[in-house]
């Protein structure tokens, strides 16, 4: 939480840009996640913890934007938002290369387009100027 602001959609944007750029930079994990994890016991629970503290950091934001009302959810609808934030950022790379075998592996993935896939999950509990902002953003990288 950004101790001296009020938290906005800006700041889940970034942090799923930070994320994206993070996880181009150890594609190798993600490409083989289930394989890896499966062999490795001790990188699955590391693992698993960074999925936690993914689903604590979007469930904070969620709640600081319900706090200054740019966001309509129940506690239940922020935990459920969350998990799905991280189910898909965790695997959009996957499902890039699934759904675009003939695109270079090599060529990073637009962090821009995939922040804003991911952000269509936040999308419908937006309200006013956060719901703007959104659709502003999204039509800045899209």
């Amino acid at each position: 939480m950004p101790p001296d602001r009020r938290v906005d959609v800006e700041d889940l944007w970034l942090l799923l840009h930070l994320l994206f750029e993070r996880m181009w930079q150890y594609r190798f994990l993600y490409r083989d996640l289930d394989e890896l994890t499966s062999r490795n016991r001790k990188l699955g629970l590391r693992f698993g913890d960074v999925l936690r503290r993914g689903c604590a950091a979007v469930v904070e934001l969620s709640r600081g934007m319900v706090a200054n009302g740019t966001m309509r959810a129940s506690e239940r609808e922020i935990a459920a938002v969350a998990q799905n934030v991280v189910l898909v950022a965790t695997y959009w790379m996957s499902f890039e290369r699934l759904a675009h075998p003939q695109r270079d592996k090599t060529a990073e993935i637009d962090l821009g387009r995939a922040a804003h896939q991911v952000l269509a999950l936040v999308a419908p509990y937006l309200v006013g100027d956060a719901r703007v902002l959104l659709d502003r953003l999204g039509a800045d990288y899209l």
